[in-house]
Protein backbone atom coordinates (compact mmCIF):
# COMPACT_ATOMS: atom_id res chain seq x y z
CA UNK A 1 0.00 0.00 0.00
CA UNK A 2 1.02 3.62 -0.56
CA UNK A 3 1.39 5.82 1.97
CA UNK A 4 -0.94 8.79 2.53
CA UNK A 5 0.67 12.25 2.58
CA UNK A 6 -0.01 12.83 5.65
CA UNK A 7 2.32 9.54 7.13
CA UNK A 8 5.68 11.29 6.45
CA UNK A 9 7.78 10.67 3.18
CA UNK A 10 6.23 8.78 0.36
CA UNK A 11 4.82 9.98 -2.53
CA UNK A 12 0.52 9.84 -3.45
CA UNK A 13 -1.40 7.91 -5.78
CA UNK A 14 0.24 6.75 -9.33
CA UNK A 15 3.69 8.04 -8.24
CA UNK A 16 5.35 4.53 -8.44
CA UNK A 17 4.05 4.13 -12.48
CA UNK A 18 6.36 4.40 -14.92
CA UNK A 19 9.88 4.45 -12.69
CA UNK A 20 12.56 2.00 -13.27
CA UNK A 21 14.71 1.31 -10.16
CA UNK A 22 18.36 2.45 -9.78
CA UNK A 23 18.06 4.91 -12.74
CA UNK A 24 19.09 8.44 -12.64
CA UNK A 25 16.42 10.86 -13.77
CA UNK A 26 17.28 14.62 -14.49
CA UNK A 27 14.33 16.99 -13.74
CA UNK A 28 13.17 20.34 -14.33
CA UNK A 29 9.96 22.70 -13.45
CA UNK A 30 8.61 24.89 -15.53
CA UNK A 31 5.32 27.08 -14.96
CA UNK A 32 3.36 28.99 -12.26
CA UNK A 33 4.62 30.02 -9.07
CA UNK A 34 2.02 28.17 -6.77
CA UNK A 35 2.46 24.78 -8.57
CA UNK A 36 5.83 24.86 -9.46
CA UNK A 37 6.67 25.57 -6.30
CA UNK A 38 4.35 23.17 -4.46
CA UNK A 39 6.54 20.18 -6.97
CA UNK A 40 10.07 21.29 -5.85
CA UNK A 41 8.77 21.09 -2.50
CA UNK A 42 7.15 17.76 -3.00
CA UNK A 43 10.01 16.69 -4.20
CA UNK A 44 12.91 17.32 -2.26
CA UNK A 45 10.36 16.03 1.09
CA UNK A 46 9.77 12.73 -1.22
CA UNK A 47 13.41 12.24 -2.59
CA UNK A 48 14.64 10.16 0.29
CA UNK A 49 11.50 7.88 -0.04
CA UNK A 50 12.23 7.10 -3.57
CA UNK A 51 15.89 6.48 -2.90
CA UNK A 52 14.79 4.24 -0.43
CA UNK A 53 11.52 2.64 -2.12
CA UNK A 54 12.08 2.62 -5.89
CA UNK A 55 16.07 3.65 -6.46
CA UNK A 56 14.75 6.22 -8.35
CA UNK A 57 17.11 9.69 -8.16
CA UNK A 58 15.72 12.25 -9.10
CA UNK A 59 17.63 15.36 -9.69
CA UNK A 60 15.97 19.11 -9.94
CA UNK A 61 18.77 20.37 -12.62
CA UNK A 62 17.03 23.89 -13.49
CA UNK A 63 13.87 25.96 -12.78
CA UNK A 64 12.99 28.29 -15.60
CA UNK A 65 9.81 31.10 -15.14
CA UNK A 66 9.69 34.35 -17.80
CA UNK A 67 11.78 36.66 -16.43
CA UNK A 68 14.46 34.10 -14.71
CA UNK A 69 16.38 30.68 -14.48
CA UNK A 70 18.38 28.75 -12.16
CA UNK A 71 20.41 25.81 -13.34
CA UNK A 72 21.88 23.29 -10.59
CA UNK A 73 24.71 21.02 -10.81
CA UNK A 74 23.57 19.60 -7.29
CA UNK A 75 19.33 19.53 -6.34
CA UNK A 76 18.33 22.66 -4.59
CA UNK A 77 19.27 23.02 -0.74
CA UNK A 78 21.82 20.49 -1.00
CA UNK A 79 25.63 21.66 -1.65
CA UNK A 80 26.01 23.91 -4.77
CA UNK A 81 24.58 26.91 -5.65
CA UNK A 82 22.29 28.00 -8.45
CA UNK A 83 23.54 29.80 -11.60
CA UNK A 84 21.13 32.27 -12.24
CA UNK A 85 20.97 33.59 -15.55
CA UNK A 86 18.74 35.39 -18.37
CA UNK A 87 15.77 32.73 -19.28
CA UNK A 88 17.18 30.50 -22.33
CA UNK A 89 15.06 27.41 -23.20
CA UNK A 90 17.49 26.03 -25.26
CA UNK A 91 20.56 26.45 -22.66
CA UNK A 92 18.21 25.30 -20.38
CA UNK A 93 17.11 22.06 -22.04
CA UNK A 94 20.92 21.88 -22.96
CA UNK A 95 22.04 22.04 -19.04
CA UNK A 96 19.23 19.38 -18.01
CA UNK A 97 19.94 16.90 -20.65
CA UNK A 98 23.59 16.03 -19.82
CA UNK A 99 25.32 13.10 -20.52
CA UNK A 100 26.42 11.43 -17.36
CA UNK A 101 22.53 11.44 -16.23
CA UNK A 102 20.75 8.84 -18.73
CA UNK A 103 17.74 10.39 -18.54
CA UNK A 104 15.95 13.98 -18.65
CA UNK A 105 12.13 14.58 -17.73
CA UNK A 106 10.84 17.96 -18.27
CA UNK A 107 7.74 19.05 -16.33
CA UNK A 108 5.95 21.87 -17.40
CA UNK A 109 3.51 22.95 -15.08
CA UNK A 110 2.86 26.76 -17.55
CA UNK A 111 -0.53 26.27 -19.42
CA UNK A 112 1.56 28.11 -21.61
CA UNK A 113 0.87 27.24 -25.50
CA UNK A 114 4.74 28.87 -26.65
CA UNK A 115 6.08 25.86 -24.04
CA UNK A 116 3.51 23.19 -25.14
CA UNK A 117 4.68 23.94 -28.68
CA UNK A 118 7.86 22.70 -27.65
CA UNK A 119 7.23 19.17 -25.81
CA UNK A 120 7.51 17.73 -29.47
CA UNK A 121 11.24 19.37 -29.51
CA UNK A 122 12.02 18.21 -26.35
CA UNK A 123 10.55 14.82 -27.44
CA UNK A 124 12.35 14.45 -30.40
CA UNK A 125 16.21 14.40 -28.23
CA UNK A 126 14.54 11.85 -25.66
CA UNK A 127 13.32 13.98 -23.07
CA UNK A 128 10.59 12.70 -21.24
CA UNK A 129 7.52 15.33 -20.99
Amino acid sequence: DEPEASQGPGPGPGSEAGLPGGEQTQTRAKGRAGIGSSLLRLLSERRPWLMSRLDADLRVRGVIARNAMALYERAPGQSGEAKSVEPDFDAFIDHIQTAHLPHALVVDCSCDPLVASRHVHWLARGIHV
